[in-house]
């Protein structure tokens, strides 16, 4: 499955935070730098495409925060769920993982 994680959850599997939950850290391994990280779970970096500023462009302001709204077009374009503690992710139509569980 590929899976987008929103910065909330990197940050808790890199820092081992328990808010990550066991559902999703069994999905990614604990390591203790982000590089070490992203190389072991094979993680592929997500360019910002024009694609992707299109779908921007086209959301509802139901979320506020530019970053969030950056990924949830990245999600809509790419066809992609998303990793994430923040249940205002799930108002625009995409797939939401829990990162807590």
């Amino acid at each position: 499955m590929r899976l987008l994680l929103d910065t909330n959850a990197l940050l808790w599997l890199v820092a081992g935070d328990r808010r990550l939950g066991a559902q999703a850290r069994s999905a990614l391994p604990t390591l203790p730098t982000l590089p070490t990280v992203l190389e072991q779970a094979a993680v592929q970096r997500l360019g910002i495409e024009d694609a992707h500023l299109v779908r921007l462009q086209e959301l509802p302001w139901q979320h506020r925060d530019p970053f969030d709204r950056l990924l949830i077009a990245q999600a809509l374009a790419e066809g992609l769920a998303v990793s994430t503690a923040d249940q205002a992710f799930s108002g625009y139509g995409i797939s939401v993982r829990d990162a807590r569980a």
